[in-house]
């Protein structure tokens, strides 16, 4: 029976370490290197954000605010004010005119004075006028307390004064005899005419000039006036 006969191999041709040898991979200069960058890699762990364009859309979307509805304003009556017409008028005098005054107010204490004086026909060195049952009342009432209406007083018959001339009356010039009146009538202190001298206002300069070369005498007395009050108080202090 014939028989398979297999050519010896030669220990040249085998090579069983070349078997055994495990394939050697191609080394890189990458291997530690991260792997490439997959497209969106860098938007995964981002929380996604709205466009300024999203935005804008979506406040348009929303609702309008209605605006306020306007606070409802109070009806406060104006006052009627005299005027320094009806106020110099005559028809109301004494009392009755200043609850009238107590009643409505008055418009301008200056133009109601230069009302009054803008009447007479003669110039009234005493001011009969301020008596306490003519205007007096009511002007008392209202200047008492107020040294700018006091003052205002004062400039009123200033500026009459210089309508008229600045007349002498009896010897003596009539601004500096109102002055004086109005001391009496209460209708202006010592501070009320110690204002009225240094007042340097624009609009109260028609007259003040010749108001104060005529009245030099009236402050003259207040000043002497004063200095005998401070005595007596000074007097009374070393008493006590």
């Amino acid at each position: 029976k014939p028989t398979l006969q297999v050519p010896a191999l030669k220990p040249k041709d085998i090579a069983v370490d070349k078997f055994l040898k495990p394939k050697q991979r191609e080394a890189t200069d990458n291997m530690l290197s991260m792997p490439p960058a997959r497209e969106h890699d860098d938007n995964i762990f981002k929380i996604p954000t709205k466009s300024k364009k999203d935005d804008d859309e979506a406040e348009q979307a929303k609702p309008a605010k209605a605006a306020p509805a306007p606070a409802p304003v109070e009806d406060t009556p104006s006052k009627d004010l005299l005027s320094a017409e009806e106020f110099a008028s005559g028809d109301t005098l004494g009392e009755d005119l200043k609850k009238l005054c107590d009643e409505r107010g008055l418009l301008s204490i200056r133009e109601s004075v230069r009302a009054i004086l803008a009447k007479q026909s003669e110039p009234d060195p005493e001011c009969g006028w301020a008596a306490e049952d003519k205007y007096g009342a009511a002007l008392v009432a209202l200047a008492e307390e107020d040294l700018l209406k006091q003052l205002e007083i004062l400039f009123a018959i200033q500026i009459h004064c210089d309508s008229i001339g600045f007349p002498k009356v009896d010897g003596e010039y009539i601004v500096q005899s109102m002055f004086r009146a109005m001391y009496k009538y209460d209708l202006a202190g010592e501070d009320a005419f110690e204002m009225w001298k240094e007042d340097e206002g624009d609009n109260n300069r028609v007259g003040k000039l010749k108001t104060i070369i005529q009245t030099t005498e009236w402050f003259a007395w207040l000043e002497e006036d004063d200095d005998d009050d401070d005595e007596e108080e000074e007097d009374e202090g070393e008493e006590e």
